[in-house]
């Protein structure tokens, strides 16, 4: 042990002063930038923060991007996760299903949380299943959501009845995908 300034015990071969506030703020920056790029939301893609607790199960379900039909460039993307457990309930036969979409509680630059509802019998409730993080609020946006959603069920989701918002848009999707229900 060596005295260190202000009187202060020091172990042999650790450093009394370190990086300033600055320094550490900066390299965190850079840090997150070689590995996630100017998207900060790709940090929920890495398997130690998309795991279930204690499990090997993906609760990490989807990530797509695509380019907008209009020329403006812009790039859509829709970001969808949900408990393994609970998205093998929406591949029951006959089941109902609740889609809502919410607008004040989204990080930018996403406009709207989708969410996908089953309804569980023996609660008489509807479970929130799968979120999905969506970009805009336009028809081909619907339609990719459901897509998404009919695939994680491995094509088995065939709703008896589907209650939603009253978005038009939303409406026409899930007139395409749910014929039947």
């Amino acid at each position: 042990m060596a005295e260190g300034e202000r009187g202060v015990l020091v172990p042999s071969g650790f450093a009394l002063a370190g990086p300033t506030q600055r320094q550490v703020k900066q390299r965190d920056y850079t840090t997150r930038h070689q590995h996630f790029r100017s998207f900060d939301l790709a940090q929920i893609e890495k398997s130690v923060l998309s795991n279930v607790k204690g499990t090997d199960l993906n609760f990490f379900q989807f990530h797509h991007s695509y380019p907008q039909r209009r020329s403006s460039g812009a790039v859509e993307r829709l970001i969808g996760w949900g408990h393994p457990v609970l998205i093998d309930k929406l591949k029951r036969k006959a089941s109902s299903l609740c889609i809502d979409g919410t607008f004040k509680c989204v990080p930018r630059p996403f406009h709207q949380c989708v969410v996908v509802m089953v309804y569980n019998r023996s609660s008489a409730l509807f479970l929130p299943t799968i979120y999905i993080l969506c970009t805009s609020r336009t028809a081909q946006m619907y339609r990719n959501t459901l897509i998404f959603v009919e695939h994680l069920t491995d094509g088995l989701l065939k709703p008896e009845r589907v209650v939603r918002s009253f978005e038009s848009p939303l409406l026409d999707a899930m007139l395409t995908r749910f014929r039947n229900a």
